[in-house]
């Protein structure tokens, strides 16, 4: 800018006194210089005004800085125009923070006058400005709340704000975002449309004139998703019934009790099977924990352990009924009526023929026990395994078929010990809808 000025000003300074002008009379001009405003870090507007030609036109005015006193043409400067009145100059490329002098100028035939010299500090160069990430809150499966604290602008407005966040870490305002108003202080910040079951990268970010700044880092995992469902077929089978009859189609489909154990001396083995709908949980969904639940009914005796197999074999849930959830429920095992479609001991579903046969008698299921539960005596039975949540991945992604469980026990003596669960017909029964056998499933 000096090189250039300086050409212009001498150029303008040579048609001055080439002009035919000759009067002896004529004297500097006379200016004055304004007051320097609009001031940042880099820029600042300033002027001045030629008050006096001096008899001779004013070929060049403007104004010249410079951070010593007393800056000259060969300083910083302006070029605005010619002749009298008032002009106005911009101050360009600035040092931020620094102390700067001006001077207005205007040339003519005798020379070069000055005005009053002014001074001004520009404004700090702005850096990044300084801030820190809130803690989350109010953390669901798809949403949380978080925020920042700008605790210092860095020298320049804060013009956006907010919370940026990923999945991975160091997330950026290219990432998912919120816009939290402008300025220092603390904001508040809502994350939305989160998946449940993720881990997260957050951080807050602050926006001036230097970039966009970030807080610290923090990591948080929304919550997953909790469901549970209840039993959408259960049943018991009994490989004979009291009074040792022999054929062994034997069950109760509709009984509101389900019944697991052995009768001694009447010989009759008794194992639950119950099935679940899992058709409202997506296929991509990845299961995390698995509880199966029953609810003791109102009799039965103590059995140190149950345990529960995966069912590999299709089986039908019919009506017949022995016993309500409320009594001794003594018999074990009822003849199906024809027509009937409950599950029996040797039939997965009755024909009184044997033409619907489970490949083996009294069930199809793996070999290896999915979970297995020492029962306390305490009023519900809790089953939670890597074995059931397994199996659930499984069925729900569809790499197997959900045929449901069966509940069986080894453990036999020459007593009887027989534990008795409320069915889903019992549940409806008793008006507690939420005693019948129930799966909870956390997935995300």
């Amino acid at each position: 800018m000096k090189k250039l000025l300086s050409l212009l000003i001498a150029f303008a300074v040579l048609q001055s006194f080439q002009s035919c002008d000759s009067d002896e009379d004529i004297k500097r001009a006379e200016v004055t210089t304004r007051e320097i405003i609009d001031i940042t870090h880099e820029r600042a507007s300033g002027g001045g005004e030629v008050v006096s030609d001096g008899g001779s036109d004013v070929t060049v005015r403007g104004i010249c800085w410079g951070i010593q006193h007393d800056p000259t043409i060969e300083s910083d400067g302006t070029t605005d125009g010619t002749g009298l009145g008032v002009f106005t100059s911009e101050l360009t490329d600035l040092t931020g923070g620094t102390t700067y002098f001006v001077r207005a100028y205007a040339i003519n035939k005798a020379g070069v006058a000055y005005g009053n010299e002014v001074q001004f500090t520009t404004a700090p160069t702005p850096v990044l400005a300084t801030l820190s990430t809130m803690a989350m809150s109010n953390i669901t499966t798809n949403s949380a709340s978080s925020g920042g604290s700008v605790t210092d602008d860095g020298n320049a407005d804060i013009t956006a704000r907010g919370v940026c966040w990923s999945l991975n870490a160091n997330p950026t305002i290219a990432d998912f975002k919120t816009s939290d108003g402008s300025g220092t202080g603390d904001f508040s910040s809502q994350l939305t449309s989160l998946e449940p079951g993720e881990t997260y990268h957050v951080r807050a970010y602050a926006t001036n004139l230097a970039g966009t700044a970030y807080g610290n880092e923090i990591t948080f995992s929304t919550n997953s998703i909790v469901t549970t469902v209840y039993a959408s077929k259960d049943a018991t089978i009994f490989n004979n019934q009291a009074g040792n009859a022999a054929n062994g189609n034997y069950g109760a489909g509709g009984s509101e009790l389900l019944q697991v154990g052995y009768a001694s001396p009447t010989g009759i083995y008794a194992r639950a099977l119950v099935q679940f709908d899992l058709n409202g949980i997506p296929s991509d969904a990845v299961i995390e924990s698995v509880t199966l639940e029953f609810t003791l009914g109102s009799s039965g005796t103590f059995i140190p352990q149950i345990n529960v197999y995966k069912v590999n074999q299709s089986w039908t849930e019919g009506s017949t009924s022995f016993c309500t959830y409320n009594n001794s429920c003594n018999t074990q095992g009822v003849a199906i009526s024809p027509g009937g479609t409950d599950v029996t001991w040797n039939e997965t579903t009755y024909s009184g023929s044997n033409a619907n046969p489970w490949s083996a008698a009294g069930g199809v299921f793996t070999s290896t026990s999915s979970a297995t539960s020492v029962d306390a005596g305490a009023s519900t039975v809790l089953y939670t395994s890597a074995g059931l949540k397994d199996d659930v991945q499984g069925w729900v992604s569809g790499t197997s078929s959900n045929f449901g469980w069966i509940l069986k026990t080894d453990f036999i003596t020459n007593t009887s010990a027989m534990r008795r669960f409320r069915s889903r017909e019992g549940a409806t029964a008793s008006g507690s809808t939420d005693t019948a056998p129930r799966l909870t499933i956390v997935y995300h």
